[in-house]
């Protein structure tokens, strides 16, 4: 593929003629894509100019952003020795764009994440120079130069295939792929060797520690597939072999996929359960309940409000286990005076184990399955939440590992094989 045509095509304004040609095609820049040709080439002509081949360019400021700079640039310079190659470090073309954006009063946050990757990496490789991109750094919408958070490596990741508009995104981690549970509460669990991307969505937003939901989320908008591996394969392994031992997600859902009714068992302990009792049972009870909780930036997760008996009816929802006690002190605080709830009732000692598959789309009883299995164990489900790929129950967090198990079993997924990429 062209590299130009990352470029958008529509001219800036005021501009009528190309700026020049490549391959006989006209090539034309934006107002944003011309700031960030600006923005890139003094960064690469200041390092093509000041870097010696192979040479460090130590950080020393104390910022999160430098010190990950010296600390990548001595893992390259120990991997390469005397190579010879130039490096350009992408996080500094970070600072000389949000001085840019700055001086021309622009905001730096009002620029595609793809156009920025697109036209940097474009620019870099031109001037031949080879670009290392730090997993977990960015830019806020102000322009502050910011960390993702765990996980942010798989999101940058995503972000670059999408601007590059690669075929796959191949995730290199600790583990092999995406399987049907967590093997160290199942031992049996077997490795997916493809996933749709609305299971890879529900389950990372389950529990499922694979992928982080960012990630997930914004190849589902740029519509690209991911491909998880481990960074533990042989380096001279063949690419064909290496992605037979991985999992990929995939947005073209097959009759093979959709024959696996459920795919897999996401869980997780990180849960909360708040009753609220002999609520008013009137209209809008619901916003006055979790409108002050939402406005605490305190995320709901499941919600049951019971049947009214004698005009009250109790109100429950869960929250993260770690927000738990700031909701429980607001509710005291603000909710319950206000709505007039007779009592407050809470659990912390709550899990939430939740099945996902698209083949829930087209078979029935699945849900059936799920609670005589918990019934079976003589768990008690106490919350139930469902969509068109995934049901989700809460239950005591001390039946958790139990009830993976009994339904990994009883969904037949400890004896499916790994499906083939």
């Amino acid at each position: 593929m062209n590299p130009m045509e990352q470029f958008e095509v529509k001219p800036a304004l005021g501009v009528t003629e190309p700026l020049f040609h490549i391959g006989g095609n006209p090539i034309y820049f934006t107002n944003q894509s011309l700031l960030m040709v600006i923005v890139t080439l003094a960064a690469a002509t200041f390092l093509t100019l000041a870097v010696e081949p192979g040479a460090l360019v130590p950080g020393k400021g104390q910022s999160m952003a430098e010190i990950s700079y010296e600390f990548v640039a001595n893992m390259i310079h120990s991997a390469t020795g005397e190579a010879g190659l130039k490096f350009f470090p992408f996080v500094f073309s970070l600072f000389i764009f949000v001085l840019f954006c700055n001086f021309f009063g622009m905001i730096p946050g009002s620029f595609t994440v793809t156009s920025q990757i697109a036209v940097t990496l474009t620019l870099a490789c031109l001037v031949m120079l080879v670009v290392i991109v730090t997993g977990f750094q960015g830019i806020d919408p102000e322009g502050n130069i910011t960390t993702l958070g765990r996980g942010g490596s798989d999101t940058s990741a995503v972000a670059v295939a999408a601007a590059l508009k690669a075929a796959e995104c191949l995730i290199y981690t600790d583990v092999d792929g995406v399987y049907t549970t967590d093997p160290r509460v199942v031992p049996a669990a077997k490795r997916l060797g493809t996933v749709s991307f609305e299971e890879m969505l529900e389950m990372a937003s389950l529990g499922s520690k694979v992928l982080q939901i960012r990630s997930v989320e914004f190849a589902g908008k740029h519509k690209v597939p991911m491909r998880v591996l481990s960074s533990f394969t042989p380096w001279d392994i063949d690419l064909e072999e290496e992605a037979k031992s991985g999992t990929l997600i995939t947005f073209e859902e097959d009759e093979k996929m959709e024959a696996a009714v459920v795919s897999g068992i996401a869980f997780s302990r990180d849960e909360a359960k708040i009753t609220l009792l002999a609520v008013p049972d009137k209209p809008g009870i619901a916003f006055s309940i979790l409108g002050p909780v939402a406005a605490a930036n305190i995320d709901v997760d499941m919600i049951v409000q019971n049947q009214s008996v004698a005009g009250t009816t109790d109100f429950s929802f869960t929250v993260n286990r770690n927000e738990f006690a700031r909701a429980v002190d607001l509710l005291k605080r603000e909710v319950i005076p206000a709505v007039g709830a007779r009592e407050l009732s809470t659990d912390e000692k709550v899990a939430k184990v939740s099945i996902v598959g698209i083949g829930m789309r087209s078979h029935v009883g699945v849900a059936s399955l799920m609670f005589q299995t918990l019934s079976q164990e003589g768990i008690n489900i106490q919350m139930i939440s469902t969509s068109e790929i995934k049901t989700s129950v809460i239950i005591d967090d001390k039946y958790m590992e139990l009830g993976v198990r009994a339904l990994h079993k009883a969904f037949g997924l400890d004896q499916a094989p790994a499906a083939k990429a």
